[in-house]
Formats: C-alpha cells, sequence, structure tokens
C-alpha cells in the first residue's frame, strides 16, 4: 500500500544521504582539512556511541510528537549540521567533533523509528487487503537498504572521479570543493528529500490504534 511504498522511499533517501556521509568523512578530515587518519578514527567511534545515548531520548519524544515528526526534526538537526561544515569549511576538532556529534544524534531518530515504521505499514496493507504480508514487507525493505547502500558506494566513485580525485597526493582546489560539497550539500540533500516523503506519511499512533482495533475486529468476526 502507500504507506510501505512512502515508508521505503524515506528510508532509501536517508539511507543515500548517511552512507554519502559515511564513506565521504575520511576524504573530507585528510584532504580538506588536512589531518591525520586518527581524527577519522575518533570520529568514526563517537559516532554509534552518541547514537546508543540518543536511543531513549528519541523513544521518548517519538511517542510525545509522533514518528513522523520525530523522524523530520531528526533529520534537520543532521542537515544542519552538515550545512554548518559548509560554511565553516577549516573547523578545528573541537567545533568537528560537535557537529558530526550533532549529525549523529540526529540520525539516530531513524534508528528508533524505522523499524517500529515498518510493522506499522504491516498492519495498514492488512487492513486493506486482509492479507498480512509481514515477510514480504520485511523482505522488501531489506532489499531496498541494500540497494540504497549499494547505488551510494557506486555513486560516491564515480564522484571521486568526475572531481578529479587523485589518491595519496595534493588535491585541485575544485577536487576540494567536490570533497567539501560530498560531506555536505549531497547528503542534505537526500535528509532533505527524505524529510518531504515523510510529510506523506499519515499513519499516526491514532490512526494505527484504530487500525488494529479494525483488523482484531475482522478476526473475531472471521472466527466466530
Amino acid at each position: 500500500g502507500r504507506a510501505g511504498v512512502v515508508s521505503v522511499a524515506f528510508d532509501a533517501l536517508f539511507g543515500f544521504a548517511s552512507t554519502v556521509t559515511g564513506a565521504s568523512l575520511a576524504y573530507y578530515v585528510q584532504y580538506v582539512l588536512g589531518r591525520d587518519a586518527e581524527v577519522t578514527g575518533n570520529l568514526v567511534s563517537m559516532i554509534p556511541f552518541v547514537q546508543m545515548l540518543a536511543i531513549l531520548p528519541w523513544t521518548w519524544l517519538s511517542r510525545r510528537i509522533g514518528k513522523r515528526w520525530a523522524w523530520i526534526l531528526g533529520l534537520t538537526i543532521s542537515t544542519l549540521a552538515v550545512l554548518v561544515l559548509l560554511a565553516q569549511p577549516q573547523p578545528d576538532t573541537t567545533t568537528l567533533t560537535l557537529l558530526i556529534g550533532l549529525s549523529a544524534l540526529g540520525s539516530a531518530s531513524i534508528a528508533v523509528n524505522f523499524w517500529s515504521i515498518v510493522p506499522d505499514t504491516v498492519e495498514y496493507g492488512e487492513w486493506q487487503t486482509g492479507i498480512r504480508a509481514e515477510g514480504f514487507v520485511f523482505g522488501l525493505v531489506t532489499l531496498i537498504q541494500k540497494t540504497a547502500l549499494g547505488v551510494s558506494s557506486a555513486f560516491v566513485g564515480v564522484y571521486l572521479h568526475w572531481i578529479g580525485y587523485v589518491p595519496n597526493q595534493a588535491q585541485h582546489p575544485e577536487t576540494l570543493r567536490g570533497l567539501l560539497h560530498l560531506i555536505t550539500i549531497i547528503p542534505a540533500c537526500g535528509m532533505l528529500a527524505s524529510c518531504a516523503v515523510m510529510l506523506y506519511y499519515r499513519l499516526g499512533s491514532q490512526r494505527h490504534a484504530e487500525i488494529v482495533r479494525l483488523i482484531a475486529e475482522r478476526r473475531a468476526e472471521t472466527a466466530s
């Protein structure tokens, strides 16, 4: 149904943005900032730690404002964080750590909400069609995630070639600008597109509860 298509779309767009951000971090730190690999290692280690700490706050907030608005709020935070890097292309290590941490904090909203949205769409589909296609939906979601990962990785490779990146040497100023855009503008576009698609997701908690009740009533009628 529509809810399933929408959920796959906003997850694929976020997956693209997330993969591009992760893949571009090392290039950005080494070539744009001129820092050593230890900085990248510290940032990569910090990201899952921040996301883990953010699970409970995002869970609480999602219950208060709904999954849709928590998703949009989280990606708005992440988008603003990477766009600050665009405005300040040579941040010190503390500022860089803060901004990457803020981006990780925002993206944790997706980790919290997505795997609770998918079962909601399963029940929405069951209510519409009378068929509970749980295995199909979860399989499709996994396929889309893997496809988004592959497409994103291929995009990064093509993009690096397009901007004239050559490994382990000083880069042309245009290439450095391209690397900066790879960690800022491109992920921001993916995250904002994910937010735009999420605006079409109308399956709020009250609507979901009503659908679950209707499914239960229909099952009771069938059993009797």
